[in-house]
C-alpha cells in the first residue's frame, strides 16, 4: 500500500536530515521576535518540529527550560549533536506521549503547512492545545501562498508537476509538492493557507487569535505567516 503524503513527507525528512539542516542552520532573522517577544524567564517551551534544534539559543537566552520534539531520528541526532544540554525527543505532533498542562507555550514552526488533511490539522492543534497551560500561548509560522509562485517562476518542471497532479486530482489546489533537493528525489509537500485560514482553523480549536501577520526578510525570497493565540 502506498505511503499517504504526511507519511512521504516523513520519510523525506528521515532520509535527508543533513540535507534540511544544513539549510537551516540558525533561526532566520525575520522569526526571531517570536522568541524574544513571548518567553519570560522560567517558561517551559514545546519545540514541535524542532528539526536541527535551531530555536534552542534563543530560549535558552531567555531563561526557559526547552524541549525538542521532531518524528526524524536523524534530525534529532543532529539536534542533540549540537546542543547537548537541551532536552530533544522522537516523536509524532499527532500523538504526543505529554501530560496535559504542562508547557506556557508551545511552537510549531513551519509544521503546520506539512498536514494536508482537516483531520491532521485538527489533531496536531488539538495536541498542542492539551499539552498548554491555561492562559498558555501557541505560536506557529507557515510559508506564504506567493512562495509557491516563486518556485514556479524558477523552476518550470517543478511547475508542471504541480500542475500535473493537481489536474489529475492527486494534489489539492493549495497543495504544493516540493523536493528539499535541487535534483528533485526528495519532496516534501506543503498546505499553502491564507491568513484567513489559518486564523479560521485555529479559532475553531479554542484558541483565541491575539497576532498574526507576515514575516518576511528584506527580499522577500522568504516569507511565512506568523500567528500568535492564547489558549
Amino acid at each position: 500500500m502506498s505511503l499517504d503524503k504526511l507519511e512521504k513527507t516523513k520519510k523525506v525528512y528521515k532520509q535527508y536530515p543533513k540535507l534540511f539542516s544544513d539549510k537551516r542552520k540558525y533561526c532566520w532573522p525575520e522569526l526571531v521576535f517570536l522568541f524574544q517577544d513571548f518567553i519570560k524567564p522560567g517558561d517551559k517551551i514545546l519545540d514541535l518540529g524542532c528539526g536541527n534544534g535551531r530555536f534552542f539559543p534563543l530560549v535558552k537566552a531567555k531563561k526557559a527550560m526547552y524541549l525538542g520534539i521532531d518524528s526524524s531520528p536523524g534530525l534529532i541526532a543532529i539536534a542533540q549533536q549540537q546542543y547537548p544540554q537541551a532536552f530533544f525527543h522522537i516523536g509524532d505532533a499527532l500523538n504526543l506521549s505529554l501530560p496535559d498542562k504542562q508547557y506556557d507555550k508551545v511552537y510549531l514552526i513551519a509544521l503546520l503547512h506539512h498536514f494536508l488533511t482537516p483531520g491532521q490539522r485538527n489533531q496536531c492543534l488539538g495536541e498542542a492545545r492539551r499539552v498548554l497551560k491555561d492562559n498558555g500561548l501557541l505560536l506557529l509560522t507557515v510559508w506564504h501562498p506567493p512562495l509557491a509562485r516563486q518556485w514556479q517562476l524558477k523552476n518550470k518542471k517543478l511547475f508542471f508537476r504541480n500542475l500535473f497532479l493537481k489536474l489529475t486530482g492527486r494534489l489539492g489546489w493549495r497543495d504544493f509538492i516540493k523536493p528539499l533537493d535541487q535534483q528533485q528525489t526528495a519532496p516534501a509537500y506543503y498546505h499553502f493557507f491564507s491568513q484567513k485560514e489559518l486564523i479560521r482553523l485555529v479559532s475553531k480549536q479554542g484558541f483565541k487569535v491575539i497576532e498574526t501577520g507576515i514575516a518576511a526578510n528584506k527580499t522577500h525570497h522568504r516569507s511565512n505567516i506568523y500567528l500568535v493565540a492564547r489558549k
